[in-house]
């Protein structure tokens, strides 16, 4: 099992970055099992106004857990930019493997017990190509927070992200 705040960061970043669990997928689950028996103030740091400079900016995402429990891996396009009035667009896999970019509003603030930081999504448009999906909304508890891994979490799924320093050397190439 996982056993400490800097292995489980290493084994999300690594899985993340290379798109891969490294031939052990339930490292990936412990990982996370484990970051939701901290408090906060471990993963997270500052209330919602402290936090909120951590999270803008651009995301990739690495990797995907479901109520399974198994990790499945984003294309290297899957990504998410939160800007600094509040916006978001989202790249995420929809239907036959295309990307859906959704564009929105975004809200951070703590949980009302303050023992957790929420991330609001109000989608106002979504498209996969010329095709419009329904925008998606929703709420996700911030599980972890530095400046180079973003794990959000969902009672059906957590995701893990990256930021763009944070690309394999040859993911990076691949996608030039």
């Amino acid at each position: 099992p996982v056993e400490s705040i800097s292995e489980a960061r290493m084994v999300l970043r690594t899985a993340a970055v290379r798109r891969d669990a490294g031939g052990t997928p339930e490292r990936v689950g412990q990982s996370l099992e484990f970051l939701r028996t901290l408090r906060r103030e471990e993963c997270v740091r500052g209330r919602a106004a402290e936090a909120l400079p951590s999270l803008r900016g651009e995301w990739l995402l690495g990797l995907t857990v479901g109520g399974d429990g198994k990790p499945s891996f984003a294309p290297l396009q899957a990504q998410m930019t939160l800007a600094a009035d509040e916006r978001f667009e989202r790249r995420l896999p929809a239907l036959l493997g295309a990307l859906a970019t959704t564009v929105g509003g975004y809200e951070v603030r703590d949980s009302s017990d303050g023992a957790k930081l929420i991330v609001e999504w109000r989608g106002s448009e979504c498209r996969a190509g010329p095709l419009p999906l329904p925008a998606e909304s929703g709420t996700d508890g911030v599980l972890y927070l530095d400046s180079l891994m973003l794990v959000l979490q969902r009672p059906e799924r957590a995701q893990v992200w990256v930021r763009p320093t944070m690309r394999d050397a040859a993911d990076a190439t691949a996608s030039q």
